[in-house]
């Protein structure tokens, strides 16, 4: 499987090649952000959760792909729309200030991967009649609330309101 990886490096910025990939079935599909704009997504994620030191590596797979992986990490059938894979297991659940206790700043490393499908997201995006950038944003807040060690729940949920909340803050600036 070629997943194609987008990683940040120790200064926590991400540097993808282009916001298009090529599709297993010669696909093209937009991602509905530039890198400067993903860059700027994950850096108000870390900042909400005072994890700065912390980055993420992004892959975008196709549905095969994402199938593949599905059924390899969550033994689950089918694609998914977003999978989170933790890399750096953190004390307890990062928070906000407003929801708690920060956790100790930690030297740079990387928190984990995310695989964002981009086919599935485009579809769901258009069934739940959701903008696609809005519906990505809410995707990747989904997942790296995971990264930041958060089961679902109402924790969870209000943690990612807060990393879209940022997040688009970030990007109206």
């Amino acid at each position: 499987m070629s997943v194609r990886p987008w990683s940040g490096n120790a200064a926590n910025t991400l540097l993808p090649p282009s916001v298009l990939f090529g599709g297993g079935r010669g696909l093209r599909l937009f991602i509905p952000f530039s890198g400067g704009e993903l860059a700027a997504i994950f850096h108000a994620f870390r900042s909400t959760l005072g994890l700065s030191t912390l980055y993420v590596e992004l892959a975008f797979p196709d549905e095969g792909e994402m199938e593949e992986l599905n059924r390899e990490s969550m033994a689950c059938l089918g694609p998914t729309n977003i999978l989170s894979f933790p890399a750096l297991a953190l004390p307890s659940p990062a928070l906000p200030a407003s929801l708690g206790e920060p956790i100790p700043q930690m030297a740079p490393a990387l928190l984990g991967s995310l695989a964002l499908a981009p086919e599935t997201a485009l579809r769901e995006s258009f069934l739940y009649g959701q903008e696609l950038s809005l519906y990505c944003l809410k995707l990747f807040a989904h997942g790296y609330a995971h990264l930041a060690g958060h089961e679902h729940g109402e924790v969870m949920e209000k943690v990612c309101e807060l990393l879209e909340e940022a997040a688009k803050k970030t990007l109206k600036e």
